[in-house]
């Protein structure tokens, strides 16, 4: 069964218990974005986002650090229990990502990577525990989702990536595409925290898996 992590980017940030309450029996884990106004256009970080999510429940917070400078805050957020930190190679570089490896080894979180529409996928060993693909180029929600990103799932599925999640203009269409390619985990903002029923929309994205 497929997984679903709710983006707090699309979440009124005002309102972020009753909006974490509103859909927290029925998702399993949050997705919390993090963004420098350089590598995406747009500027947001807020570790109380962290914080209070965690507080306000125990299913699984990733963190996806859009960044070039991730390691400005990676110890910051281990400290926070997150599950998964999720970096992109193209911003981080070789050499920070060992360093980021070997701090999270022994916590309770684990390193991710994410790639951009244009970006290539790495299939090392240690890229291929878990693998984020951009659908749509990071920093807004609401955008159209990017075909090509299917290309991608089935070439990590090929190359023995352990877990595959895709990220970007998710909706019931979409969805069924891209569990066929392979993916395993589903990130939707936009199409849960503005449907009328979001309940019905998570349950949606749920049945997805059983069409593919």
């Amino acid at each position: 069964m497929v997984q679903i992590f709710a983006s707090l980017l699309a979440a009124d940030k005002n309102n972020l218990e009753k909006e974490i309450d509103s859909v927290e029996p029925f998702i399993d884990g949050f997705h919390i974005d993090f963004m420098d106004g350089l590598f995406v256009s747009e500027k947001f970080y807020d570790i109380s986002i962290v914080k209070r999510t965690w507080l306000r429940t125990r299913k699984p917070i990733e963190v996806h650090l859009m960044m070039y400078k991730p390691e400005m805050h990676f110890e910051e957020l281990l400290n926070e229990g997150v599950e998964r930190i999720i970096v992109h190679y193209e911003a981080a570089g070789f050499n920070a990502i060992y360093s980021f490896e070997k701090l999270a080894s022994g916590t309770c979180s684990s390193l991710a990577f994410a790639y951009n529409p244009s970006s290539k996928i790495r299939h090392e060993s240690i890229y291929r525990s878990y693998t984020q693909i951009m659908t749509v180029n990071p920093g807004k929600c609401g955008q159209k989702f990017d075909r090509k990103g299917l290309k991608k799932i089935k070439e990590c599925r090929k190359y023995g990536h352990s877990c595959i999640s895709v990220d970007g203009g998710i909706n019931e269409k979409t969805a069924k595409a891209v569990l066929k390619a392979g993916a395993d985990i589903l990130v939707a903002g936009s199409y849960i925290f503005n449907a009328k029923d979001r309940i019905e929309a998570i349950e949606i994205l749920r049945e997805c898996s059983l069409e593919k």
